[in-house]
């Protein structure tokens, strides 16, 4: 599962992309995706060093910006995804 960005005339949107094709808006005030923004969130600040700065994997920021934030976000849905898959089996 990845984040992909959707840009219209009306801005640029951020989408959960699933394996089979399937694309669910991140919507972060509204459903599922906003507790996993929340989480990912949390996660980020409670990794915050005395420096300031954010990190998860290979990324690294000073703000919580979308660019830490949505590869947090997709590996949480695709865990989320493969447990779902495994309790279904």
């Amino acid at each position: 599962m990845i984040v992909t960005l959707c840009t219209t005339d009306k801005g640029t949107f951020p989408f959960l992309s699933y394996r089979k094709g399937a694309c669910v808006y991140l919507d972060k005030r509204r459903g599922e995706t906003k507790k996993l923004y929340l989480v990912a969130r949390n996660q980020l600040v409670a990794s915050k060093d005395s420096e300031g700065r954010y990190r998860y994997k290979e990324y690294e920021s000073t703000v919580l910006s979308t660019s830490i934030l949505y590869p947090l976000i997709s590996d949480l849905a695709s865990a989320q995804y493969d447990k779902t898959q495994q309790e279904r089996k």
